[in-house]
């Protein structure tokens, strides 16, 4: 992600309430109008950890979600789970992308309970 000049994060705002491209359904013209930010905001929202001590917060959240969601990739390795919701958040921001979640523990840290 660490390139010369500029990269979509420079124009973060602009992406994030950017309009979505949505087929023309006259039945949901709420869901023509929805922007990334409001879809992240519905994926975090429902996210399978609530408090999720010592993971990640909105904020990275929403830049990783930008990030997915940008890049598209084939394949994540994600090193470091812990209860999952970042693994969560990369999920909801690409259905299709192949994800190896890897963690040294078997078990959440901060008494989370089970990964996601």
């Amino acid at each position: 992600l660490v390139t010369k000049g500029d990269s979509f994060f420079n124009q973060a705002r602009e992406l994030y309430y950017q309009k979505k491209q949505q087929p023309n359904n006259d039945n949901d013209k709420q869901q023509q109008q929805q922007t990334l930010m409001d879809e992240f905001l519905k994926v975090y929202k429902n996210r399978p950890d609530q408090t999720n001590l010592c993971g990640i917060r909105i904020n990275h959240a929403l830049a990783l979600f930008l990030a997915v969601k940008q890049i598209n990739p084939t394949l994540v390795v994600e090193s470091g789970v812990n209860a999952g919701v970042s693994t969560y958040i990369i999920r909801a921001a690409s259905p299709t992308t192949k994800i190896f979640a890897i963690d040294p523990l078997a078990k959440p840290i901060c008494g989370q309970g089970k990964r996601w």
